[in-house]
């Protein structure tokens, strides 16, 4: 009876411990310039979302789990504000004078993308220009500003190297919106952070 009564008071917190350990982010495509052999020390950190509270989170989670890693990282919302436009050219500005030498940008480029539209690591390739990387990033960005619980987002973070204003690597996640946001983004960015490090973008 003792045993049965124990089983019923633990289920739900093994059902939530399990709920929580799963991931709610799944990587879908991984690119990277194999012809790039630096590494980034110095991140400016930018969340492409129209919703300042989403941009402030995504970038925090970022800001933490880089310096976990030794990175040393600049949240854009704190140079731009909200109501300023992002672009490429704004960035450019904003980054002169810091000593970053990457530039990290998420967006959200989907929502609900069935698994047989995503090309797949082989065929996935962002743009290598600033001007068509980064124009693509805020063209498809912060296009949803209110997800259902039940969406699934699709994301991407792409890492420029600050100098030549050039991608050097790029990954696209699918994310679930089942859950506490704060919860769904660090899920996110740790999965994005450990892919860098893994391709040795970050130590």
């Amino acid at each position: 009876m003792t045993s049965s009564k124990g089983a019923r008071y633990f289920l739900p917190i093994i059902c939530t411990l399990f709920a929580i350990s799963c991931t709610t982010t799944r990587m879908a495509n991984v690119w990277k310039d194999t012809n790039y052999h630096g590494e980034a020390s110095h991140v400016f950190v930018v969340a492409n979302f129209d919703n300042p509270d989403m941009r402030h989170l995504v970038e925090e989670a970022f800001l933490d789990e880089l310096q976990i890693y030794g990175v040393s990282a600049f949240p854009s919302y704190r140079a731009i504000p909200s109501e300023d436009k992002l672009n490429a050219e704004t960035i450019r500005s904003k980054i002169q004078g810091l000593g970053i030498d990457s530039v990290l940008l998420t967006s959200v480029i989907g929502r609900n993308v069935p698994d047989d539209v995503l090309s797949g690591e082989a065929g996935y390739a962002p743009g290598q220009d600033l001007n068509y990387s980064y124009s693509q990033g805020y063209s498809f960005g912060g296009t949803i500003l209110s997800p259902h619980e039940n969406d699934i987002l699709l994301l991407e973070t792409k890492l420029f190297d600050a100098k030549s204003e050039k991608a050097v690597w790029a990954a696209r996640a699918k994310i679930s919106m089942s859950g506490p946001r704060p919860n769904l983004v660090k899920s996110y960015v740790k999965k994005i952070v450990e892919k860098l490090a893994s391709d040795g973008l970050i130590k």
